[in-house]
């Protein structure tokens, strides 16, 4: 069995996760049970160990695949990016960011090595000033409108109020007009029935 480690593109300082790429050597197929203890990842930096499936154990999937000469069956690992250490605590280093290579073997089988590449994290995205332009422009004019509103509001309240004001002094000077017809017409009624 030949286990062949794939890395398309790895960042620094977050979980990366390796292809195991799986293909038989002499037999056109068969099925093979992957497990902790049938295949092992090491990720290593020159002599420096980085992390190991050894280590890891709960990295590695158990699954039975059917496994062809011509046709690699493929099975994944996930590696947290951190170093291991026995037990797989989650307070060591992390790898920095460089060049690293990936070895994997079946049991009782050669190890295939590969070299990858951890790359610097991609920048957070700045935010769009424009965007940002646009939004302070829509606010402030929402304001605008806002105050705009209120003092046609205000207006409209006073012309209300000289309306009322109006309104009422009309009604006083008519009810005086009557009161003084009214005395004007009883004087002549008056003397009208003294005549009489």
């Amino acid at each position: 069995m030949k286990v062949t480690p794939i890395v398309d593109q790895a960042f620094a300082y977050q979980e990366t996760t390796i292809g195991l790429e799986l293909t038989t050597l002499e037999s056109p197929a068969c099925t093979w049970d992957v497990s902790e203890e049938s295949v092992v990842l090491r990720i290593t930096s020159g002599s420096d160990a980085i992390w190991t499936t050894q280590d890891c154990r709960e990295a590695v999937p158990e699954d039975s695949v059917v496994v062809r000469k011509d046709h690699p069956a493929e099975v994944e690992v996930g590696w947290s990016g951190l170093r291991s250490d026995e037990g797989c605590t989650r307070t060591t280093p992390w790898a920095e960011p460089g060049y690293y290579h990936a070895t994997a073997a079946a049991l009782g089988g050669d190890p295939t090595d590969v070299q990858f590449q951890l790359e610097e994290p991609e920048p957070e995205p700045e935010p769009d000033k424009r965007k940002t332009d646009k939004s302070r422009d829509r606010s402030e004019t929402k304001r605008e409108d806002r105050a705009d509103s209120g003092r046609d509001d205000d207006e409209k309240n006073r012309r209300a109020d000289r309306d009322r004001t109006g309104a009422g002094d009309n009604d006083r000077s008519q009810e005086r007009e009557g009161a003084r017809g009214s005395r004007d017409r009883n004087p002549e009624a008056d003397s009208t029935g003294s005549r009489r």
